[in-house]
């Protein structure tokens, strides 16, 4: 028979540290003070440990802006010493903590003002974190060691800049399965008003320091982060908001082993909203990824696949479109691109790109290339010219149907401003690039979805018959 057991402020070590098979503790309301530690604590399959939150609050103590310039004050430090600067190797300095633990269950609990991380798993197997609601903290989750694997991180939110209508966003995803398009993102300082290097700047990349005046570096971090762990990771039906990075995957194992560690990754069914930096970004080696059904609203940079050596991805059925551009005027990193690619890559299995609808402000790609990438059938649009803040919609090349190779490539590239660089084995083939403003009425395709998914009246979508003269 499940143990049930109830906790408040006052006993929660205690209660933590008493834990055994089929116990469910919920945290009764009030605030809770961190650290929290599970070390060495195992369920089994048929007798989960559960840690249930009954309006509970796990209470980091501080805001950004308390923590603000202690982290970049680190991030300096890091800087003088040759390294990166960031403040990730602080990522185990977590509000709740889970060492060598297995078969763990924590639900619907409330984060706030947990910085640097939130959540930190070291070493654990069959974890679920469901319904958790994250406010702020550079890392959400994070996740490390070799023998990490097994994580299902489902119907979560985070909302990383607090400044900003992330919570409005938020309620009308949960509530309509829609983001508002009344509001205006020029109000989101992480996204509006803050430059990409005040971030994320070095010397190789911008050719700049660290300004521990004028910098931001608690925000350089993911909702998920895992530095080479086993895989076997879902990751589905959360909401992202309003912070630098998605979900991001590190694999720097030996090369003998490389082959062991970041695999069996699926991503389904998330919003990324506002995202400054990176949506979903693979590093250094990956295998046999399944992404599908997320949306993008306004993401700098959805994909990152900067792997020396990859296979069997599958990336289809997403939507996303970036209407508004990033950053401060004069922000050199606010054009952005929806693949960002290695500059060597090995492919082991193919990396199929399918089946997904976007509305781009940027190419394709700008550069480096990828091997055994096949990009077909895929819908894209192009909102304004490149460098403009234009909410007009050009008309743009339509293009249906058969394999393109170099030559249709080139052809697509001098019309639609784009750029793909697949390597050898790769294929480019039923790309669908259509202009709303210029679509017979029987194909209103990205007219429907926009309208659905961004509560704008159809009408608003103005739909104009192409000219008898015009050829697709």
């Amino acid at each position: 028979m499940s143990r049930c057991l109830h906790t408040n402020p006052d006993r929660i070590y205690d209660d933590m540290r008493s834990l055994r098979p089929d116990a469910t503790l919920t945290l009764e309301g009030g605030r809770y003070a961190t650290p929290l530690v599970l070390s060495s604590v195992s369920g089994s399959q048929q007798q989960p440990v559960v840690i249930h939150g009954n309006g509970a609050v796990i209470d980091g103590g501080g805001t950004y802006e308390d923590y603000r310039e202690t982290a970049n004050r680190l991030s300096a430090v890091q800087e003088a010493n040759g390294r990166f600067p960031g403040i990730y190797y602080l990522a185990d300095n977590a509000a709740l903590v889970l060492r060598n633990c297995q078969w763990i269950v924590i639900e619907d609990l409330n984060f706030e003002g947990c910085w640097p991380t939130a959540i930190y798993l070291d070493n654990c197997q069959h974890i679920t974190l469901r319904r958790l609601h994250i406010r702020g903290s550079t890392i959400a989750i994070g996740a490390a060691g070799p023998y990490t694997r097994h994580l299902l991180i489902e119907a979560c939110d985070w909302i990383q800049d607090l400044q900003s209508h992330g919570e409005a966003d938020l309620a009308a995803i949960r509530k309509t399965g829609a983001v508002n398009a009344g509001l205006d993102p020029g109000d989101c300082r992480l996204w509006r008003e803050i430059s990409w290097s005040q971030v994320h700047g070095n010397i190789e990349d911008t050719n700049s320091r660290v300004n521990v005046e004028t910098d931001e570096r608690g925000f350089d971090g993911d909702f998920f982060r895992a530095w080479t762990i086993a895989g076997y990771v879902v990751l589905r039906n959360n909401v992202i908001l309003d912070a630098f990075n998605g979900i991001h995957f590190f694999n720097d194992a030996s090369d003998s082993t490389v082959e062991d560690f970041c695999r069996n990754i699926v991503i389904e069914n998330n919003w990324f909203v506002r995202i400054r930096d990176n949506a979903i970004e693979a590093e250094d080696y990956a295998w046999n990824w399944t992404v599908h059904g997320n949306k993008f609203i306004n993401c700098y940079m959805p994909f990152s696949l900067e792997m020396h050596r990859s296979g069997y991805f599958y990336i289809y059925g997403n939507l996303g479109w970036n209407q508004h551009r990033p950053g401060p005027d004069g922000d050199d990193r606010n054009f952005g691109q929806l693949f960002k690619f290695p500059k060597q890559h090995e492919a082991v299995g193919p990396h199929y790109v399918f089946n997904n609808s976007w509305m781009l402000r940027g190419p394709i790609s700008k550069r480096n290339r990828i091997s055994q990438f096949h990009h077909l059938n895929n819908a894209i649009s192009y909102y304004g010219t490149a460098g403009c803040r234009r909410r007009r919609i050009p008309r743009l090349l339509v293009r249906v149907g058969r394999t393109c190779r170099s030559r249709a490539r080139a052809k697509i590239h001098s019309k639609a401003d784009i750029s793909p660089s697949f390597g050898k084995n790769s294929t480019y083939a039923s790309m669908v690039i259509l202009s709303i403003t210029n679509i017979s009425p029987t194909c209103c395709v990205m007219r429907d979805i926009l309208s659905a998914w961004t509560q704008i009246p159809a009408r608003s979508l103005s739909v104009r018959p192409p000219s008898a003269s015009r050829k697709n």
